[in-house]
Parts: C-alpha cells; structure tokens; sequence
C-alpha cells in the first residue's frame, strides 16, 4: 500500500513514513551487516569497500550536486571546502563514509553570500538548485542547501562559517565558545523568529554575531584570525572556535575519483570533531537515506542523473 502511495504521491508517502516512524530495519540491516562484521572482526576501516543498492546511488547523485556547487563557486571565484563528514570521507575513504550518503560543506560568510546571489543563474541543471532550509525545532537555525526539484532526498548541506577580529588563546576559544552556546541558546528561544523571513532573520542572526560574538571590532588578516562556526547552521558541537592556519590555505583531496577543496590540516579539525576519526564509531547505522523510500518514478530520475538510465 505505501509503495501504490509513493507511487501516485511521493510527498504523502514520506510524509506517511515519518509519522509512523518507519525504519526499515530489514533494508537498513542488508546495507550495514558488511560494515558491522568489519567491525567486529577489526579490519581496516580505510579499506572498506563502497556501498551498493540504493544507498550508493543516494550517494552518486549527491556528488551530481556537489559537482553543481563546484562549477558554480569556480564559475565566480568563490571558496568552498569539504566538510564535516564529507572532509572525514575523503580523507579516510577518498570518498563517502561507506554507510554515509549526505555531502557537507563550508564557506565564508561573504562568499556563502554571494553564492545565494548567483547559484540559480549559473546551475547547469534547472532542476538542481540552491535554497533556505529552516529547522522546525529552532527558529534561529537555517542554512542553505543545494536541492533537486525532482529527488527531494538529495542534498549538499553548506555551513557558513565567521572570522573572529583576532586570534585567541586556547582558554580563549573555549571561553567564546560557551559564550556563543549560550547566545544561540537562547536565541532559540524565542518563538517570535519564526515570524520572520529568510532575509529579515539572515539580518538580525548577522547583528547579533557583530554585537554580541564579534563586539563590532574589525577583522585583521593579516593577524590569520580565528575561524568560527555560523550562528544559523544547525549543529550540535561546543567548540566553535577553530586555527585560521587549520581551515586555510585550502588544498584539493580526492573524493570519489574526482578532486575538491578541503581544509589544509584536516587532522586537527577532525580530531577535533570526532575524537580518534581513523577508528570505527561507536554506533555504526545509515544515516539519511535509511528512511527515503524512492517511487518508481524518482528511481528513473535518479538512474539518469547518475548516468545509470
């Protein structure tokens, strides 16, 4: 019945999913068994092989859209990197975390901008774009993300990232970032965001990081500032503070079989985000895709974006 659904209406189906909670235990076992013997037996985690089924294909068409990003910033001269997740696959997969499928990555406040400005007038593809996404769980939080009109389930998450005025000591990053936890606690607060638009919140997210965060002192380069995480995006870390010298300059790794920017010392910012990053988590499950269940028209979509039609 669910599939007949998904079939006629993709959205209702989802939507179907969600509020009964559906996991698909069965399905997500197939995909992980591999990875949980690995495990178990201690074999190198570098050496694992990709993911097969519907889970790769989740992940070739999220590299479609990285790919989309990667034209767009180079068409305009904009920075990005490899983030998060994705900055830990290429550095220890050269591609995804095999039991993985979204794409995260960063910019800079100014380019992050100018990359909202100019990603729907340069994409190559009408039907992949960029976009607000808003959380329902915290009305300060929204960022952007590159989409597909067509194949909802895919995505590129952008973080955008700050530059502090100066550098501080360790003691000091820690300090400013309880202080931003604190601010964004209880930004998330107050309900009466939410009656605000895209724009009018992006403003007063923005005056609240030079007022309250930044203090309106200018930013020296020249001092390689610190570099720290956007008020707005939705993550769950408490260091927020991060080495100018740690995120810059960019170099390329590979990913996937093709090469894109990441950060010049990934080590510390992962070791950082993730403890010890070369050994396996302590839960070991799909992420996103362990809930998409695809239509059969959305599998013809997919299967001709990733060149499989």
């Amino acid at each position: 019945m669910l599939e007949q659904i998904l079939c006629i209406n993709p959205k209702l189906g989802r939507k179907l999913v969600k509020i009964l909670n559906l996991k698909f235990p069965l399905r997500e076992q197939k995909y992980i068994a591999l990875y949980q013997a690995a495990k178990a037996n201690n074999e190198d985690i570098t050496k694992l092989p990709a993911n097969t089924g519907f889970v790769r294909d989740i992940q070739l068409g999220n590299l479609v859209l990285l790919q989309e990003l990667d034209y767009v910033c180079k068409q305009h001269g904009l920075k990005y990197w490899l983030d998060g997740g994705t900055m830990l696959g290429a550095v220890r997969h050269k591609g995804f975390i095999p039991w993985d499928d979204d794409i995260d990555t960063g910019m800079l406040r100014p380019e992050y901008e100018q990359l909202y400005e100019v990603f729907n007038k340069t994409s190559r593809n009408k039907d992949i774009f960029l976009d607000f996404i808003r959380s329902r769980h915290n009305p300060c939080m929204y960022w952007y993300k590159v989409q597909h009109r067509k194949l909802p389930f895919l995505f590129v998450d952008i973080f955008p990232y700050e530059l502090f005025h100066s550098k501080l000591s360790e003691a000091g990053k820690r300090e400013m970032s309880r202080k931003a936890v604190e601010i964004r606690r209880n930004l998330s607060k107050d309900k009466s965001l939410y009656k605000l638009n895209n724009q009018e919140l992006y403003k007063y997210i923005k005056l609240t990081v030079e007022e309250q965060v930044r203090e309106n002192k200018p930013v020296h380069l020249q001092e390689k500032p610190d570099v720290f995480w956007g008020m707005d995006f939705a993550h769950i870390w408490n260091n927020w503070f991060y080495n100018y010298e740690d995120f810059f300059p960019l170099k390329e790794f590979e990913f996937e079989g093709f090469k894109f920017p990441g950060l010049a010392n990934p080590d510390a910012y992962l070791s950082g985000l993730y403890g010890n990053y070369m050994d396996y988590p302590s839960t070991l499950e799909l992420a996103h895709c362990k809930r998409v269940i695809i239509s059969k028209s959305e599998k013809k979509e997919l299967a001709k974006l990733i060149g499989k039609a």
